[in-house]
């Protein structure tokens, strides 16, 4: 009797790591997360912690949405798109007092500031899908964002930001500092709203490139001889130190996706478990490179499963993360260039 019944257990057994093993075969499991993203990756939501109205010394508390205002700008930017970019390419000689920009386009820059000034003093921004192309490309930057903020250089295309640095410089030059604190006010907000749209990772890269603009006109304006204040000298020091800090966290987390070849248990962990949606659309972009990188079964069959998941979920830029994912075809592949 013995015998039998450990042969009947012996069959089980074998019958369940047989099972087992076929289960691995047939429905193969997707790709591990790596030890730099389970290390060195934090899943928390993207900020500068430190009070900004220690800088400011006043916080934005209206009402409604910062990106209509801003979208205002960007239309008048567009419309003067052209007689801003010669000024865009002499912003030194601006600062040392060799070039100013002309008149009619100095009124342009002085009409774009009154726009941007009305958006930095609500508390949040909408405009990824609000005032962009409902469809989004598989990207980090993407070029509506470019309107905001370049991530070009020499020379720098026009964008809301280069037009505040040239306006501020403009009256950093004529010593008219209260004049240049106020836009350099407007630069960082516009800064801190495009990174806590919490859209996409570019719009939060683009974002700690305004606000680091910023603060380098805050600190040259408080530490002038005319305003000498060494309080809010102290305060642009303790922001961006604590600016520091958000950018090795993004630069973290942008290492690991912004790859020819990322590793597919990286996207996934990080769409499962990051709590800033900018990252987790950001991944669900990524899975568009999955599709055509990963040749394993279970990163295929995972990939197709989060697409398909998010594709219809309730959050506009999430679903629209992943429908561009899942709708990028091998041409636009092979194109995706530096924009990813």
């Amino acid at each position: 009797m013995g015998n039998k019944v450990g042969w009947i257990l012996a069959g089980v057994l074998t019958v369940g790591l047989l099972g087992v093993i076929a289960f691995k075969m047939f429905v193969p499991s997707p790709s591990e997360p790596s030890r730099a993203m389970l290390q060195s990756a934090t899943m928390d939501l993207a900020i500068v912690d430190f009070p900004i109205r220690n800088v400011l010394g006043w916080e934005p508390s209206e009402s409604g949405n910062a990106g209509d205002d801003y979208a205002r700008a960007v239309r008048l930017l567009n419309e003067k798109r052209s007689e801003l970019a010669q000024s865009g390419r002499n912003l030194d000689e601006i600062l040392d007092g060799t070039f100013s920009p002309p008149e009619p386009v100095l009124d342009t820059l002085k009409k774009i500031d009154a726009f941007i000034a009305a958006g930095s003093r609500k508390k949040t921004m909408r405009y990824t899908l609000v005032h962009t192309p409902a469809k989004l490309g598989v990207y980090f930057i993407h070029p509506f964002m470019e309107d905001l903020c370049s991530h070009r250089n020499d020379p720098e295309p026009p964008s809301l930001s280069l037009s505040l640095e040239i306006l501020g410089r403009v009256y950093v030059a004529r010593r008219d500092y209260a004049a240049a604190e106020s836009v350099f006010q407007h630069e960082l907000m516009l800064g801190r709203h495009m990174m806590e749209e919490r859209s996409l990772a570019g719009m939060i890269e683009l974002g700690l490139r305004v606000q680091d603009r910023a603060l380098d006109g805050l600190g040259s304006v408080y530490d002038s001889d005319a305003l000498n204040r060494p309080d809010r000298v102290k305060a642009v020091n303790g922001y961006y130190n604590a600016l520091k800090d958000a950018w090795a966290a993004y630069d973290t987390k942008a290492r690991l996706l912004r790859k020819v070849s990322p590793n597919p248990g990286d996207v996934f962990y990080l769409i499962k478990n990051d709590k800033d949606r900018a990252w987790r659309a950001q991944g669900l972009l990524t899975l568009g490179i999955v599709r055509f990188t990963s040749r394993k079964r279970g990163d295929a069959s995972k990939t197709a499963s989060l697409l398909e998941k998010f594709a219809s979920g309730k959050d506009p830029i999430e679903a629209a993360a992943a429908k561009a994912a899942k709708n990028l075809t091998v041409e636009e592949f092979r194109q995706l260039g530096s924009r990813f």
